[in-house]
């Protein structure tokens, strides 16, 4: 990190191979600036921008470590939320109509989330919060997505049936 001048200013990434040091073969670091500038909306942005440059990599897996001044600051079911929700987001992928030589990207198969032993209870509701959240937008995202042709009017009422039938009465349509 050091001969390639990374500071740990705000926003500055920095890709590196462990040399057998850890089991991953390589890792990223985000620069998260100042302790006293950084607010929930960095949070989000520094975990979706290294999660794009891991992405470059086309790795099948991939372990965050979500830093402990976060869990401080924040609580630790809304910190791990927002990685979740930031990770998810940034790692969504439109598929669907392209042939399976065009889809080179493809989404990872499995995150890790790393905290430690005490925090996994608080960390559980974060990640089911996160989970509700991005699937959400991502579900939107598809629809968006679609061609007109496919999401008609009749389509798109029929979606918040489904939804709504699933919900245990939760929902009315």
């Amino acid at each position: 990190a050091k001969k390639e001048n990374f500071t740990g200013k705000e926003a500055q990434i920095i890709s590196l191979y462990s040399n057998g040091k850890i089991s991953s073969f390589k890792f990223v670091l985000y620069g998260l600036g100042k302790k006293d500038d950084f607010d929930l909306f960095k949070l989000y942005k520094s975990v979706a921008s290294s999660v794009k440059k891991v992405m470059a990599a086309k790795p099948v897996k991939i372990a965050f470590v979500i830093e402990e001044y976060w869990m401080k600051k924040y609580s630790v079911a809304k910190a791990v939320k927002a990685t979740v929700e930031s990770i998810k987001l940034a790692n969504y992928l439109f598929n669907k109509y392209k042939s399976e030589d065009d889809k080179n990207n493809k989404p990872f198969e499995e995150v890790f989330l790393c905290l430690s032993a005490p925090k996994l209870s608080q960390g559980e509701q974060g990640l089911e919060g996160g989970e509700i959240v991005s699937d959400a937008v991502n579900f939107a995202r598809d629809l968006i997505n679609e061609p007109p042709e496919v999401t008609s009017p009749s389509y798109l009422a029929q979606k918040a049936l489904n939804i709504a039938s699933g919900s245990n009465g939760n929902i009315k349509v």
